[in-house]
């Protein structure tokens, strides 16, 4: 998967780190010591640019971009690279990092094409990397107590639920509308489950 980051911050640096283990990756950022710091450190491509200026990303339009990270600490410059490197390069998806809770409650997310949006700094490298290692998935769940993960994927409404082809994997529910269904060859695992994990809380 070939990855754009744009920032090389605290975020963009560990972000880098973990995506560059069986991906390419790219980070942009204005900040040379930022940049030197990552090449130095890992096997990844920089370019030294402003990410809100389109000739940046002039200098990879050749490449077919899978996912763009936008990570600065800015929230108006990650949505301007957003809108800029989409109408620059090829971008199949994009993430965006933003500090304003205001921005949650607008449609901005719509209006600009952004696949995924996360608020809380300290879960953001966490968060990305999750939906990477489940691409299909518009949401990720992980539990305290245990190793197992709840993964949402959205379908349309005239697919029907057909058992996944996958080890260690199975549907435990299906929602439509406001209700949610579990099916009955589910039932008892997961009361056997939650019995098994929540019994050593009780003491």
């Amino acid at each position: 998967m070939d990855i754009l980051i744009a920032g090389a911050g605290t975020v963009g640096f560990n972000l880098a780190r973990t995506l560059s283990v069986g991906h390419n990756v790219i980070v942009i950022d204005r900040n040379v010591e930022a940049l030197e710091r990552l090449q130095e450190s890992l096997d990844i491509l920089t370019i030294r640019g402003d990410i809100e200026d389109p000739s940046t990303y002039k200098k990879i339009i050749d490449k077919n971009i899978d996912l763009f990270i936008a990570v600065t600490d800015t929230d108006e410059a990650n949505i301007i690279s957003i809108i800029i490197a989409n109408d620059t390069i090829k971008i199949k998806r994009k993430f965006i990092r933003l500090k304003n809770k205001f921005f949650a409650k607008t449609s901005i997310k719509e209006k600009i094409g952004i696949d995924k949006t996360i608020f809380p700094l300290r879960i953001t490298s966490q968060t990305i990397g999750t939906l990477i290692q489940y691409p299909k998935s518009n949401n990720v769940k992980s539990f305290k107590y245990t190793d197992f993960k709840l993964i949402s994927v959205r379908v349309s409404n005239n697919v029907k639920p057909l058992t996944p082809n996958y080890e260690n994997v199975a549907i435990v529910g299906v929602e439509r509308g406001k209700f949610f269904y579990i099916p009955k060859k589910m039932r008892q695992f997961i009361l056997m489950t939650l019995s098994i994990y929540l019994e050593p809380m009780k003491t």
